[in-house]
């Protein structure tokens, strides 16, 4: 039983999105096509209830590109598969991550993918330069950590890692009024 219990944490988002198309292209087949267009928000609405998760924008975006002409639906339903594959590959990473930081830091690092669609590096800089630490985990995810307040944490030092995006001290701000930050490199 605990491998099945794994197999669905790695895969929840592929599992979650291949059900609701086909329980949304069943409805829409059967008749009920306002139906099949709640699945989506239902599947949200529960996984909120349930983990407190919420669709990112990219989601939203494609639920809004789904309801348009049928092919535009069917970009969104490949898109939207291969983006599912994505999530559960950056959660079983940050899962990896948390374990190996432990507790009590475990529950406040997030991949920078949940603060900004940008590519992860630069989203990296950014918190850096907000005055936070972010950082490349030899899996190859960029996290960043915050404190119980949901404040960046400016000095924290990961146990594994490749690059680190921290501000400088002491602290000044750029021409741009962020903070100078530095990079650090184990290699």
């Amino acid at each position: 039983m605990p491998q099945a219990t794994e197999i669905i944490d790695n895969h929840n988002s592929v599992i979650k999105s291949t059900a609701s198309t086909l329980a949304s292209m069943g409805l829409d087949k059967l008749g009920n096509s306002t139906a099949s267009k709640l699945i989506a928000p239902a599947v949200w609405a529960v996984d909120y209830a349930v983990n407190e998760k919420r669709p990112d924008e990219l989601d939203i975006s494609l639920y809004v590109l789904g309801l348009l002409a049928w092919p535009a639906a069917v970009a969104a339903t490949v898109t939207g598969l291969m983006k599912s594959a994505v999530d559960d590959n950056t959660a079983m990473k940050l899962r990896q991550i948390r374990a190996a930081e432990g507790a009590p830091y475990s529950d406040f690092i997030f991949a920078c993918s949940s603060y900004s669609l940008h590519a992860p590096n630069i989203t990296a800089q950014k918190i850096a330069a907000l005055g936070g630490t972010a950082w490349r985990h030899s899996n190859g995810l960029w996290v960043f950590i915050v404190d119980a307040e949901e404040n960046f944490v400016m000095d924290y030092i990961p146990k594994h890692w490749e690059v680190i995006y921290q501000p400088k001290y002491p602290l000044e701000e750029n021409a741009y009024g962020k903070l100078r930050w530095d990079i650090k490199r184990k290699w």
